[in-house]
């Protein structure tokens, strides 16, 4: 908004001036919408840009990626911390590990604020240094050390030993006595629905459902005709997600007549492939098993939204 504020008022001013403010708008449109920084560098944005403004003299990916997206950053930063002084707000300190699409390893940091809102505090690489609480507890106090530490009021993480750990040594050090240290709720109700899901007959549900995905995903005359027909294609489980194994069978289920029905209607030439997909035993073994396992895939995604609560 401010600078957009900024933009309107200099718009009879220095072009230099102009061009700056253009190209902070186009880096927040980046950051917004998740579009790469070497859009700029493509044959479509360089028509754009001369159609909009034939004198914009737009940065290149290195100016935006090291002047223009930082400065979004710091920005943010000041009133995040100046808002949060002001109105002495108790905030929640949450980090887990990560991985990118690219396989590097990142601490994230996040800040909660009481109405559930939340801030990106910090996202560092830690490829090299490893996920050891005490590397981890040096990374945590540099970037704590941009707030008022009084404005802490807990922090939290999943139960890996070694965040854990890293929860203990804080909360030990005096600057941190004040502060509450306990493990995320959404992370443990997922630990219970994995204990649920080594049931044997639950097992083999999930077994036999993803089987079904698998084939249905693989299969392109099959997901053309879901298409047409204007059926979701089922939805696949995340690993590290298990409440997405409930969403699995949720869609699978949903999908069924469809699926069938387009089978034998379509694919009937290889009806031998495919006879282990019409067991009608299967099909109800997945619906007993979501019976048992929504109620508690709800709590996960209650928890975990922005006005989830205990």
């Amino acid at each position: 908004t401010d600078i957009l504020e900024e933009f309107n008022g200099v718009l009879t001013k220095k072009k230099p001036k102009l061009d700056s403010l253009i190209n902070d708008l186009w880096a927040i449109f980046m950051v917004e919408n998740n579009v790469s920084i070497r859009c700029v560098e493509s044959r479509s944005f360089r028509d754009f840009a001369r159609v909009v403004n034939s004198n914009w003299k737009y940065a290149n990916r290195h100016k935006f990626s090291n002047n223009f997206i930082p400065a979004i950053s710091k920005s943010i930063q000041k009133k995040f911390v100046t808002y949060a002084e002001k109105n002495n707000n108790m905030l929640t300190v949450e980090f887990d590990h990560w991985s990118d699409i690219v396989s590097r390893s990142m601490l994230g940091v996040i800040f909660t604020l009481p109405d559930g809102s939340r801030y990106l505090q910090d996202l560092i690489d830690v490829s090299i240094d490893g996920h050891s609480a005490n590397k981890t507890l040096l990374h945590l106090r540099s970037t704590l050390a941009t707030i008022p530490i009084s404005s802490i009021n807990s922090i939290v993480s999943d139960s890996a030993s070694a965040c854990k750990l890293t929860r203990e040594l804080l909360v030990k050090e005096t600057d941190f006595k004040h502060v509450i240290q306990h493990r995320c709720m959404a992370h443990l109700m997922n630990r219970m629905g994995t204990v649920f899901g080594d049931n044997e007959h639950i097992r083999e549900s999930f077994t036999w459902a993803s089987k079904v995905v698998n084939s249905v995903s693989h299969n392109q005359k099959l997901l053309a005709i879901l298409r047409e027909s204007h059926q979701r294609r089922p939805k696949k489980a995340c690993q590290v997600r298990w409440f997405s194994t409930v969403n699995m069978i949720e869609s699978l289920l949903d999908a069924k007549d469809s699926i069938l029905n387009t089978f034998q209607a379509n694919l009937a030439q290889t009806r031998g492939n495919w006879d282990w997909m019409e067991d009608e035993f299967s099909w109800n073994n997945i619906k007993r098993s979501l019976q048992i396992l929504r109620p508690l895939a709800d709590c996960i995604a209650l928890s975990e939204r922005k006005t989830g609560s205990l």
